[in-house]
Parts: structure tokens; C-alpha cells; sequence
């Protein structure tokens, strides 16, 4: 092979040997000298998948329980490997993952029908000029309003005539309404942005997951989905567009964009696999005091917070208005219902705005500890 791979030339002029030089172009196809080397090659090759199946490096596939082992097959001009390997399980959880976060999109039977229950339920409440949606609820109750069963801005389940559960009544009590616009009652979907209904987003959200994944990277953060940080899927980026690009200059007909996206995920995790990524050191972060300052002449400070047990679990929230001396003027708590924590602390920002409005303060500062409400 040595001498196939690296051969010289030289040239006899007038009878004597030029100095050898090594060619710059392989034997033509039609050259009767190429059926030889080929033949030499696939020979070389064929006990190199021997040696490696005697050693264990290769493992052949059998048709039947005594039949010989099969490592490859060679005929004319094809070649094919066969190589046994073992297969590797996946969790159904993983497998019926939607295929944006690395699942096979293959949808589970439960939450599937679960999802089509709910759009049937949808079209329940936004198709009221079917025929088979008619009767369903009294004329009372088809007349009702939102602004009707929130009287002072309090949810009324007395003026409903059927029964709602417990966990809806919360739910429903911590869902914030309008004080200052009217208009039509029309129903929103909170799967989507734009307030329609679909199929996908709730499935989405049978399966307990987020409708509306986001799929951003920053120079501090792991990217969604991988095990890595940004600046080590960014390296892998460029170096799998650099390689495919060589591919395409040589080989156009095997350049596919599509693959580009697999391969990277698959090298990544092969990486992260052989060289696991140390964790970070936490951050040293210095104390900083915090106390209340005065508000100025005039002016008066309201303070609020805002909580839940859970993501949504049931919340309260609460808050205190003092004047520029530091003295008490008024104050509030309550249970909200069921919510996540961030709805709770706007819920303790309304009720604290409303409650100024109520004391007719004119000159407010709001203070709170959620910088996400503040932004």
C-alpha cells in the first residue's frame, strides 16, 4: 500500500535515468493498471475488518444462531459493512418531547387526547351560533358579562348558576380585571401570543411545558437544550460551516444544510461526554445594605410585596404608605388566590396604587424588591 500511496517517477532520457519526482495526478480509470490496485486495495481492507473482528474492535451480525458471523460483503465495485452494536434505550419522556427540545415529536396518547378534548372545549365557547353548542348553558348565563360576576373588581361565584371547583375559584379570583376599559367580552387563548387556539401549544401545555419556548444564547448562559456553554457550541458552529464548506467544494452532489444542525448537536454531546465540562465557581457576591430612606416633603412611599408557594400555588400580597416622616398612613394584606409569584407582586403593586387613589394621595413612590415588575 506504502508503495501504491507514495510512488516516484522518473524518466529515461537518451538512455539514462532522470532524478524521480512524485506524480501530481493517480492513475486514469481507463488505465489497465487500475482494476489491479483496486483489486489490491479491497483485498487490504478486507483483512483489516478480519483482524479487527478477531480482536473484538468489529462484531459481525449473524443470521441465524449457528450461522457464520457476516462482517462485510464485497461484489464488483459495492461494499457492505455490517456491524453489530448494541442498542441503547430512551426514556418515553424524552422520546415524546416535541422535536425543538431534542425529542422525536412523537405524541403520547394521554396528553394527545387530553389536547383534543381541550379544543373541543375551545370551540364550546368561541362557536356560540352552533347548533350543538345551543342550550348547553341558560340564557342567563349566556348573557353574563365579565364586568357583571366582578362587581368592584371581586369575583361574585354567587351569580353563577352552576358550580365551579375550588382550584378554578382561586384561579379565577387572582386573574386581574380592567378598572378603567370597556368593551366586548372575547375569549383569549394564553398558549399563544396572539391569543388564538392551537393544537400544538396545547399539548405543549398538557405536557406541562412552556408554549412558547425560547431558543436565545448569551455569552454567560448554557444554550437551550445542550450541555454546553455558548462559547463552546459557538466553537463547534464555526468548525462544522468550515468543514461542510470544504465538502461542498469537493463534493457537491454530499453537501445537505439540513445534517448541519444534527451533526453539531451530535458532536457537542459527544464532547461534553469525553471531556465533562467543570461546574462554575459561585460568584462572590459582596453584602449590601439595605434600608428604607424617607420620602420627600409631601411625598408619600408605598412598599409592597408579593408571594406564592409555587408556580402557580396560592399567593398573597401586602403593602404599607408612609409619609415623609416615617409614619404609618395605611396598609393592606390579602390572599390573591392561585398565581405565581410574579402575578403576585403586580396584584401588590395594584392594590397599593389603589389604595393611594383611595386616600386621594397625589405625590407616590412605589418601592419594591422584584426587579422584573420594575422593569
Amino acid at each position: 500500500m506504502s508503495a501504491i500511496c507514495n510512488s516516484n517517477v522518473s524518466i529515461l532520457l537518451n538512455g539514462e535515468r532522470t532524478n524521480s519526482f512524485p506524480p501530481a495526478r493517480g492513475i486514469c480509470q481507463s488505465d489497465p493498471l487500475s482494476p489491479y490496485i483496486f483489486i489490491l486495495c479491497m483485498e487490504f481492507l478486507a483483512l483489516t475488518i478480519t483482524k479487527a473482528s478477531s480482536l473484538g474492535y468489529w462484531k459481525g451480525s449473524k443470521a441465524g444462531r449457528r450461522g457464520p458471523s457476516l462482517s462485510h460483503l464485497f461484489f464488483a465495485n459495492d461494499l457492505l459493512f455490517i456491524d453489530h452494536r448494541k442498542l441503547h434505550l430512551v426514556k418515553w419522556e424524552q422520546v415524546s418531547l416535541p422535536k425543538c427540545l431534542d425529542g422525536l415529536g412523537i405524541r403520547s396518547a394521554k396528553e394527545a387526547n387530553t389536547t383534543a378534548m381541550v379544543k373541543l372545549n375551545w370551540r364550546l365557547f368561541t362557536k356560540e351560533d352552533k347548533l350543538w353548542n345551543m342550550g348547553l348553558l341558560s340564557e342567563a348565563d349566556n348573557n353574563l358579562l365579565v364586568a357583571n360576576i366582578f362587581p368592584n373588581g371581586l369575583f361574585d361565584p354567587s351569580l353563577i348558576s352552576y358550580p365551579i371547583s375550588d382550584c378554578l375559584l382561586d384561579t379565577i379570583k387572582a386573574t386581574p380585571i380592567s378598572k378603567t376599559m370597556a368593551g366586548q367580552d372575547s375569549f383569549a387563548w394564553n398558549g399563544s401570543p396572539n391569543g388564538s387556539f392551537s393544537t400544538n401549544s396545547a399539548y405543549f401545555l398538557a405536557k406541562g411545558l412552556d408554549p412558547n419556548p425560547k431558543d436565545n444564547c448569551s455569552k454567560t448562559d448554557r444554550c437551550p437544550n445542550m450541555p454546553a456553554p455558548w462559547g463552546t457550541v459557538f466553537t463547534f458552529i464555526l468548525w462544522n460551516i468550515w468543514l461542510q464548506r470544504s465538502k461542498k467544494l469537493y463534493s457537491p452532489n454530499s453537501f445537505q444544510p439540513t445534517s448541519i444542525i444534527h451533526t453539531i448537536r451530535e458532536r457537542i454531546y459527544e464532547f461534553c461526554a469525553i471531556y465533562p465540562l467543570p461546574k462554575s465557581l459561585p460568584k462572590q457576591v459582596e453584602p449590601r445594605l439595605v434600608g428604607w430612606d424617607k420620602p420627600h416633603v409631601g411625598s408619600f412611599k408605598l412598599n409592597t410585596d408579593g408571594s406564592a408557594l409555587g408556580n402557580p400555588e396560592p399567593a398573597s400580597a401586602g403593602g404599607i404608605i408612609r409619609d415623609h416622616n416615617g409614619t404609618w398612613v395605611c396598609g393592606f394584606s390579602r390572599k390573591i388566590g392561585t398565581t405565581s409569584a410574579l402575578a403576585a407582586e403586580l396584584w401588590g403593586v395594584r392594590d397599593g396604587i389603589l389604595m393611594a387613589y383611595h386616600y386621594n394621595i397625589q405625590s407616590l413612590i412605589v418601592e419594591m424588591d422584584s426587579l422584573t415588575v420594575v422593569n
